[in-house]
């Protein structure tokens, strides 16, 4: 298969923030384009001993982003010097991959099987930024570019005790490519590293996937064990509106997830999605300067990005037919989330990643209903999402860590409304 696409985004602007002393008016955009290209080579004997797939794969994209903004700024390490910012920045970042894959499938017995896939990519990135005023010291004009090559080996053993009954194990591979970084103007004292590496996660999960009581029951069970090396880091400056990309730190992510689905009547269905996972980073991380960026057990992520350790989903649907042919069908829906305990690496009080502010979500209950009426290809549902308008402050942000400008989101509010459709 191939494929190219292209999307563009219009331009806007935004107040300024409590805190800046001059006025600042961004107007950025972004624009994407992308060509990608596959190849596949497959066996053709799907009831052979071994079975495998192979190909290429290839993927060109660019990013331009441009920000047009017209300021003038106190540098902080020069009080009486006054810097244009980001006036008429463009940045472009190109990424080049191609790839080749193989997995085979081996059949060892009718029950038990072995997947071998081993992806092996080769990457390229060049960010190109072009600045018509740019701060003090900084360069107009840059190009910087990174390439390496990454595996991305699979390896999964499962048994299938019979046609109710699959148990798994699994290994697998992944990463994020790095990438390049703007040169910071000259009065930052930081020593910015030109580009970053990819980071990568090692997999492990065992799992299964039962039906019971004549398959009127599905349960899909799993434990994981992720394990994240290299992590790339976002630095923000205490120099002005700057930053970096680099490598600090690990971490490790535990888990569980079931999944329940069940037929209680002919009439009413049951489903819940209940998972667990606690992610937290088992080392230090430092940036080129010895600085700490993350704290051992601070949990992953920048307040407000830190996922709730559980998240339970339940719903009850019910459908009644009528003398007319047609049906009615109800539903009820419930969703979870927990507060995340923390520590969290904001209130790394040394650290760039300081946001005395941010806190973490605390515990949301959401639940939504619908009733509704279906005869032939016509649908009449009437729904209220947020039954309860529940509409608690979440995510909340500390725009900078020297400033009180601090944001909020919340759920939207009860909403009440009917929806016709009609399938041709």
């Amino acid at each position: 298969p191939v494929g190219v696409y292209a999307t563009s985004f219009g331009e806007f602007g935004y107040p300024t923030p409590r805190g800046l002393p001059h006025p600042v008016e961004p107007r950025p955009g972004l624009s994407v384009k992308a060509w990608t290209a596959e190849a596949r080579l497959a066996s053709n004997k799907h009831d052979a001993p071994i079975t495998w797939v192979a190909g290429l794969f290839y993927d060109h994209r660019i990013q331009h982003d441009f920000q047009t903004s017209y300021s003038q700024d106190v540098v902080p390490a020069a009080p009486n010097l006054l810097a244009a910012l980001f006036q008429d920045q463009h940045e472009t970042f190109t990424d080049e991959q191609l790839a080749v894959f193989a997995q085979a499938d081996w059949h060892i017995t009718d029950t038990v099987a072995l997947t071998l896939g081993e992806r092996v990519s080769d990457v390229k990135v060049t960010v190109g930024e072009l600045t018509a005023i740019p701060p003090a010291g900084a360069p107009a004009d840059t190009i910087t570019s990174s390439k390496e090559t990454s595996s991305s080996p699979r390896v999964v053993l499962s048994y299938q005790i019979n046609s109710n009954n699959l148990f798994y194990a699994s290994y697998s591979k992944g990463f994020r490519i790095g990438g390049a970084n703007a040169p910071v103007p000259s009065y930052c004292p930081q020593v910015v590293p030109p580009t970053y590496a990819s980071d990568y996660v090692q997999a492990y999960e065992i799992g299964a996937k039962n039906t019971f009581l004549d398959r009127r029951v599905q349960l899909d069970t799993s434990v994981f064990h992720n394990v994240w090396k290299n992590i790339q880091q976002f630095i923000s400056l205490q120099c002005g509106p700057f930053g970096y990309g680099t490598n600090a730190g690990s971490a490790v992510s535990n888990g569980l997830d079931l999944s329940l689905h069940g037929i209680i009547t002919d009439r009413v269905r049951l489903n819940l999605n209940v998972s667990y996972v606690d992610a937290y980073y088992d080392t230090n991380g430092y940036d080129k300067q010895g600085n700490i960026l993350v704290g051992k057990d601070d949990k992953v992520g920048i307040l407000p990005q830190v996922n709730a350790p559980w998240t339970v989903n339940a719903s009850v649907d019910y459908e009644l037919p009528l003398g007319d042919g047609g049906r009615f069908h109800a539903r009820a829906e419930g969703n979870y989330s927990s507060r995340s305990p923390g520590p969290f690496i904001t209130q790394l009080t040394n650290s760039s990643n300081y946001y005395p502010l941010a806190r973490p979500d605390p515990p949301t209950h959401l639940y939504n209903a619908l009733v509704g009426y279906k005869r032939k290809q016509m649908d009449v549902t009437l729904f209220i999402n947020n039954v309860f308008n529940s509409t608690p402050w979440l995510s909340k942000y500390q725009g900078y860590s020297i400033s009180d400008l601090i944001t909020y989101t919340t759920f939207r509010p009860r909403t009440v409304g009917f929806s016709v459709s009609y399938d041709f």
